[in-house]
């Protein structure tokens, strides 16, 4: 799950329920926040999460990631290496990574992430006008690197049975878990991938 930019109830609320739901890891991402907002965001989320402190990841802040006791950082594609973030970051850190290309894929997964987000593999309202990478380019990209990969874009719960078959280890997204029905349905449709591709 991605944070979006909702207000501080609404998105610890949106956690709440995609921790119960088993949703594995939470990208705190905030465009619009200044330091001192991201901040305090990511220490109410540490104080209300504690058991889940492992499972947060901070979005492009290695400091504020490491002075709320979160579980780890996630870098954009165009962000510090993932070998010299860890230089930095304590034993245990999750350092995750966007890509979007095999050769982003490849260097991120040499480089040491603990797992890569790839997109986006379907047309989106993020990125308007992207086609989407599609289904054999995630496919390429599973194949191609040895940690997980989760796959973003246009990720809709009709969808998620294709992500699981092509091999991706899960899904992330914005919109997707922002509610409850939608969420519901998707892990739906991702349990279902799963058993199918096993």
């Amino acid at each position: 799950m991605i944070t979006g930019d909702a207000d501080e109830a609404a998105v610890l609320q949106q956690i709440d329920r995609a921790l119960a739901a088993g949703v594995d890891y939470v990208q705190l991402r905030r465009k619009k926040d200044s330091t001192r907002e991201l901040e305090a965001l990511a220490f109410a989320i540490a104080a209300r999460f504690p058991q889940a402190r492992g499972r947060v990841l901070v979005n492009d802040r290695l400091d504020i990631a490491i002075a709320a006791d979160l579980g780890g950082l996630h870098l954009p594609a165009d962000g510090f290496p993932v070998d010299s973030v860890r230089r930095f970051a304590p034993k245990g850190f999750l350092v995750a990574r966007s890509t979007h290309d095999r050769q982003d894929a490849l260097r991120a997964a040499g480089e040491g992430a603990s797992f890569i987000v790839y997109g986006p593999v379907f047309p989106t309202s993020s990125k308007p006008g992207h086609p989407g990478m599609g289904l054999d380019a995630l496919a390429d990209v599973v194949a191609s690197v040895s940690v997980p990969v989760l796959a973003l874009g246009g990720v809709f719960p009709e969808r998620v049975e294709l992500i699981a078959a092509a091999g991706a280890a899960g899904i992330a997204g914005i919109s997707a878990f922002e509610r409850e029905d939608s969420l519901t349905a998707l892990l739906a449709h991702l349990d279902r991938g799963r058993g199918e591709s096993s």
